[in-house]
């Protein structure tokens, strides 16, 4: 049903004619009045193709490849560790298994607060673990929920309101409808509003999951000091804290 959308919208506005798939790109060079030329190969035929273009967007997919691996991204593994570590995207080739886990009682904790960490955190809620703590570094951008994002977006973007307003006015909002009662007010950017970027990552798992733990008296806490309750768990516990994590990544 998706697909067959997706192909409608494409043919409804010439998509399809102007998509050439099945090819390899060999080379990109910027030619001296700032256009592009893309050389490519038809992987079909082996033909090289040549493309010219004022404005290039290169999309190459982040989980087409091997990321960074934990050495590069500053993550030190104890080799007392007795748990399995995995990447939100592929390690060593290997595509990321935490969906197909089985985490009953086991804890989790994920690295990073961007959205492969929300699907990760999504992922490891579904496998039914017993315990998950997101640790962030702190940041500068916003942390919305998908249906919250136009209201933040047109709040930012009004028109004769200095920056700075807008973004108080932005965080103001997101603080007393999300971030306070899902108990998550330590995850607020910090700093000079004037500073923030309201683009922010959207996911709704980090609220969802949150402000149910809040609401059933679950632990939600921050690196200096408890924002919840401590009480046993019925189910999955939620924990959100704030570190100097380098880059962001996805660890059990």
């Amino acid at each position: 049903m998706v697909r067959d959308k997706l192909l409608e919208f494409a043919r409804d506005f010439g998509i399809d004619a102007r998509t050439r798939l099945g090819t390899r790109v060999d080379d990109v060079r910027e030619d001296a009045d700032g256009s592009f030329v893309v050389i490519s190969t038809d992987l079909a035929t082996d033909e090289k193709i040549t493309t010219s273009a004022r404005f290039l967007c290169v999309t190459c997919g982040i989980l087409t490849h091997d990321q960074w691996t934990l050495e590069e991204r500053g993550v030190h593994v104890d080799r007392h560790f007795g748990g399995q570590v995995v990447q939100a995207a592929k390690l060593n080739g290997v595509d990321c298994p935490l969906g197909t886990m089985d985490l009953t009682d086991k804890k989790v904790v994920v690295l990073g607060s961007g959205s492969f960490a929300a699907e990760a955190f999504e992922a490891a809620e579904r496998a039914g673990c017993d315990d998950i703590t997101v640790v962030g570094r702190p940041r500068y951008r916003l942390v919305l929920p998908f249906s919250r994002q136009y209201t933040v977006s047109a709040i930012a973007n009004a028109p004769f309101v200095p920056w700075s307003i807008r973004m108080r006015i932005a965080l103001r909002y997101v603080k007393q409808n999300f971030y306070r009662p899902c108990n998550l007010l330590h995850w607020a950017p910090s700093g000079d509003p004037g500073d923030m970027d309201f683009s922010g990552q959207c996911n709704d798992a980090y609220f969802r999951l949150a402000y149910e733990a809040s609401s059933s008296a679950w632990s939600t806490t921050s690196s200096a000091s408890a924002t919840g309750p401590h009480t046993s768990a019925p189910a999955t516990r939620c924990r959100a804290t704030s570190s100097s994590a380098r880059r962001d990544s996805s660890t059990t």
